[in-house]
């Protein structure tokens, strides 16, 4: 049959798509079997520009048995959907995703104490000064209207895998280095922020009134 070579091609996740190319020489008969992501709502397999159907095994794998010989194309469209995701025992935190990619933003890079580990016991851990959850960003809403409001954000031209969300600009998480970054946001209802505004308003009261009156 003579020996036979399969090569992928892709710039995921700069791209959503894959291709798949069977080269070298002869034909043969075989299972080749396409993993299908979870995330993969819309996930569309075509063999020599063919639909394959896309019936997906208890494994998570979709098979195309056929003989395949040298020149045939096996192309995967993946397009990848905004979703949230929430950090576990923590919902009210989460993570925007495109399909498996985290994205963050940069929050500056001041006071990055720390950034370069030696070889001390605790110098794994950054030494920068902290930052209050109040001066940190939030997504004000409920998470159905944000993520319907993050489908919509626009790519940035010239950036691959950068979005424009308000006054934000997302991208992918691990292009973010010798940076401070967001990665999980909190989330909360408007009703929800005028609470915690009105509770942190009275804890600064209280603290004004216990300074004023301590000798």
């Amino acid at each position: 049959w003579g020996k036979q070579i399969i090569k992928q091609e892709t710039k995921f996740p700069y791209e959503e798509s894959s291709r798949i190319t069977i080269a070298g020489k002869g034909s043969k008969s075989y299972t080749l079997n396409i993993r299908k992501p979870k995330w993969a709502d819309n996930f569309v397999v075509k063999v020599n520009n063919q639909p394959v159907a896309a019936s997906v095994n208890s494994y998570g794998y979709i098979s195309i048995s056929r003989k395949w010989k040298a020149g045939d194309i096996v192309d995967i469209s993946m397009p990848m959907p905004v979703r949230l995701e929430e950090l576990p025992n923590v919902p009210e935190y989460v993570a925007i995703m495109r399909g498996p990619i985290v994205l963050g933003k940069r929050m500056g890079t001041n006071d990055l104490a720390g950034l370069i580990a030696d070889d001390g016991l605790w110098s794994h851990i950054a030494s920068g000064s902290l930052v209050p959850v109040t001066e940190t960003p939030s997504l004000i809403g409920e998470k159905s209207a944000i993520l319907d409001e993050l489908k919509r954000m626009q790519p940035i031209a010239g950036k691959p895998m950068h979005f424009q969300y308000k006054d934000m600009e997302l991208e992918p998480f691990f292009e973010i280095h010798d940076a401070r970054y967001m990665m999980y946001w909190l989330t909360m209802t408007p009703k929800q922020w005028d609470e915690r505004q009105a509770e942190i308003k009275r804890r600064e009261a209280e603290q004004l009134h216990l300074d004023a009156i301590t000798v």
